[in-house]
């Protein structure tokens, strides 16, 4: 319905896999996990393209804190913008709790920041994405990285083999990630 919390596919507590699918013009994000839970979806070879026709500011997978017993994976997957306020990828601990993350092979392209890490604790593995125009918002204060790191020293990842084209900024660091 265009909420703010409310994704074409929603989820608290839990680790599904979502595969080979087509996810296109919702008004939120194609994949969202609550900021309070711990969920470790499985995201593999689909194609999320245009969502958040709303245009508020979010992404097209939006997670949080990832379950203990696993990681999140995104993996193979096509995320293709249109709206000046939707990013691609955002892994977050907004309110608290860990994220380890593998976001590998994707596609990630036209939508206002490629992927983002943002908070603490947070873990992640980004290699081999093809990271090209993600800057349809126009405004480096607001968006524009290929990819963005917030936090302080607990957010940790490595970065290896992505190309970065087309962006405002091609890696953006804030505070001390």
């Amino acid at each position: 319905n265009g909420s703010d919390c409310t994704g074409t596919i929603d989820m608290i507590n839990s680790n599904p896999v979502i595969r080979n699918s087509l996810v296109y013009e919702n008004m939120g994000p194609a994949v969202l996990s609550a900021a309070n839970g711990n969920s470790s979806p499985q995201i593999f070879d689909n194609q999320l393209l245009q969502n958040c026709t709303s245009n508020l500011n979010m992404p097209q997978i939006n997670l949080g804190p990832s379950s203990p017993a696993d990681s999140i994976r995104i993996i193979g997957n096509t995320i293709s913008g249109l709206y000046e306020n939707s990013g691609g990828i955002a892994v977050a601990t907004l309110a608290g709790g860990t994220i380890r993350a593998i976001i590998q092979g994707n596609l990630i392209e036209n939508n206002r920041y490629g992927i983002t890490a943002f908070g603490m604790n947070i873990y992640a593995l980004i290699v081999g994405n093809q990271i090209l125009n993600n800057d349809i918002q126009g405004d480096p204060m607001l968006g524009g990285s290929g990819i963005n790191f917030w936090g302080d020293h607990t957010n940790q990842s490595m970065i290896t083999g992505n190309p970065i084209s087309g962006n405002l900024s091609a890696i953006t660091v804030q505070n001390q990630p």
